[in-house]
């Protein structure tokens, strides 16, 4: 059973009108099968967001700490508690942890062909890879955030990391399927909006 995300202190910030939508590539490094979501997200989302973001569409439990690298710089949390990793690198304290949590996609400047790292489970050291694809106009008819497309389950958590999982899936299978369903991932989507 998924357990609750934690967007209630930062919100959706990426459901209203936006200016410019961003199709991101999210790839899990070192996995095979591939693992991968396609997802559109508003230049408003903010960095915290896109972590729950990448939560929902990856199917993990949101059960560990995080980081994003955008151009050699670190954003993320560092531990329960408040610390995070400000633009610098070093930890901050809860005030600069709060403002590197809400800064926006559009504050980068990203544009097509370029990425960042996100690594989830600081212990596991699950790395992905995302790609901004392209930028394009939103759609009146669409709500955003948005799974459009993607291959392949993500490990179990507390799986050991890339070289542990591999190892058990080579000698026991796992059991799992490698399909993916971006409908369900939507629906998720649908009601962290709302919450």
């Amino acid at each position: 059973m998924r357990i609750r995300l934690r967007s209630a202190r930062w919100r959706f910030d990426s459901y209203g009108p936006a200016d410019q939508i961003y199709q991101l590539k999210i790839v899990l490094k070192y996995r095979k099968p591939p693992v991968w979501r396609r997802v559109l997200v508003t230049g408003e989302t903010m960095i915290g967001t896109l972590h729950e973001i990448v939560q929902i569409v990856m199917g993990w439990q949101n059960r560990h700490l995080y980081t994003f690298t955008v151009r050699g710089r670190d954003y993320g949390i560092a531990h329960e508690g408040g610390l995070s990793f400000g633009g610098s690198g070093e930890l901050t304290f809860t005030g600069e942890a709060h403002a590197d949590q809400h800064r926006r996609l559009s504050e980068f400047v990203l544009q097509p062909g370029e990425r960042f790292r996100y690594v989830y489970d600081l212990g596991d050291n699950w790395e992905h890879e995302i790609y901004v694809e392209k930028i394009i106009s939103p759609q009146a008819d669409k709500t955003y955030p948005l799974c459009v497309a993607g291959r392949g389950d993500c490990p179990p958590e507390d799986s050991g990391g890339v070289g542990p999982y591999a190892m058990r899936r080579r000698h026991h299978g796992t059991g799992k399927t490698e399909s993916f369903a971006p409908e369900k991932a939507n629906q998720e989507l649908r009601i962290l909006l709302k919450s």
